[in-house]
């Protein structure tokens, strides 16, 4: 129940992360590490985009594509790293529209 299952509605996952905090969390995974997700709010968006698929990735706006409407994740947690906001996240890591959340690659 901890990963994020971006193929649910925004809804149902911003429920579950409320359920699941303060412990254990959710989760998803950006470029093969751990990222948890600590603070989301439903957006309502057009359609266009698959599931777990960034739609917004700039200052202000980290927007992804869920099963139903989108999720903006506000507070997240890299791997190893400490609690930060959306926008402090993408200013340290390069994260572009169109890319991914949740895929694990080899």
């Amino acid at each position: 129940d901890v990963l994020i299952r971006w193929i649910d509605s925004a809804e149902q996952i911003e429920r579950r992360g409320r359920a699941l905090t303060p412990w254990p969390g959710m989760f998803t995974y950006f470029n093969n590490h751990l990222l948890k997700v600590l603070k989301v709010k439903v957006q309502e968006v057009p359609p266009g985009g698959a599931p777990g698929e960034v739609i917004a990735a700039e200052k202000g706006r980290f927007l992804v594509a869920t099963g139903a409407k989108a999720l903006h994740l506000l507070e997240v947690q890299p791997e190893n790293g400490n609690r930060m906001t959306a926008d402090q996240f993408l200013a340290g890591h390069s994260l572009k529209k169109g890319e991914t959340l949740g895929k694990i690659g080899l």
